[in-house]
């Protein structure tokens, strides 16, 4: 349509995420499902840090090679660029990897739960190429405690969004 001609499309698309912003983004096949709880895309859910995000798998060929899931805030960047949490700065994405010593892998698949009946994404649960089922655990306001939901021992002392995770199901 005539709508997507020109220099139309610039104000359709409100932002995009490349693997030129995180090296951990591969290639994605993935379908939006609409929701039977809040009725939009799937993707999209309202966070318990009160904002919407696009939970994103980092899908397969990523340069990294580990399966990753990116939530994205549904605003997008705003005027910089993406940016991940750092001291101070709550950053506009958060990456949750699932191993940091993987390879040859990525998350495809994701979905999520609402376990208290909030309207808020407590859980995601994600799928990886090597058949394994991840639980990322959602439920703090503040995005620097979301991570792997089962960790080993070892991992109790690393901050939440660096730690090494343990698969559901393997």
């Amino acid at each position: 349509p005539a709508s997507l001609a020109g220099s139309a499309p610039a104000s359709i698309v409100k932002w995009s995420f490349t693997a030129d912003d995180d090296r951990d983004l591969g290639f994605n096949l993935i379908d939006p499902v609409r929701s039977s709880v809040s009725g939009q895309a799937s993707q999209v859910v309202y966070l318990n840090s009160g904002r919407f995000g696009v939970l994103q798998p980092n899908g397969y060929r990523s340069e990294g090679g580990r399966a990753v899931l990116f939530i994205l805030n549904a605003a997008g960047p705003g005027t910089g660029a993406w940016r991940k949490p750092v001291s101070g700065d709550p950053g506009n994405y958060v990456a949750l990897t699932t191993s940091t010593t993987d390879s040859n892998n990525g998350l495809m698949g994701v979905t999520w739960a609402d376990l208290d009946n909030n309207g808020t994404a407590d859980i995601a649960y994600g799928t990886d190429l090597k058949g394994q089922v991840w639980r990322f655990d959602l439920r703090s306001a503040n995005p620097a405690e979301w991570g792997v939901a089962l960790i080993a021992p070892a991992q109790a002392s690393v901050p939440a969004n660096s730690r090494s995770g343990l698969p559901l199901f393997s």
